[in-house]
């Protein structure tokens, strides 16, 4: 325990004052996952757990050094999973794409013919309309 100990003090000593900051944290983080474990043999990590590592791994050159409870690769091909969400988040405009004038005018329509459809059986009307 003590050797384990010295393996990971020593290395601070010959850090700069944010790296040594940095790698705390991330061991702390290890830590705080070890000790969520559950007796069970692998360690169940969040999606807060994952967002921690990828940030980590944009701001500081030294993460690998620190991480032992994964592989490098896999914190990177989380990296790449949340940038591909990004992106697709970035694409898409917010809410519900419009519906076409003509479309709008038949439904309109619908309902001024038909005032005791309500909105499902305009729907399924439509929904008729469309597979013919």
């Amino acid at each position: 325990m003590f050797l384990r100990i010295l393996f990971w003090v020593i290395p601070l000593l010959f850090l700069g004052r944010r790296d040594q900051c940095l790698q705390i944290i991330a061991l702390q983080q290890q830590l705080e996952v070890y000790q969520r474990q559950q007796g069970g043999k692998r360690l169940q990590l969040t999606d807060q757990d994952r967002r921690f590592w990828v940030m980590l791994r944009r701001r500081w050159a030294g993460w690998r050094e620190a991480l032992v409870i994964v592989k490098p690769g896999t914190v990177v091909a989380w990296h790449r999973r949340l940038g591909r969400w990004w992106q697709r988040r970035q694409r898409r405009p917010p809410g519900r794409p419009p519906l076409p004038e003509d479309v709008q005018a038949l439904i309109r329509r619908m309902a001024a013919e038909n005032p005791l459809w309500g909105q499902e059986r305009i729907a399924g009307a439509l929904a008729r309309i469309i597979h013919e």
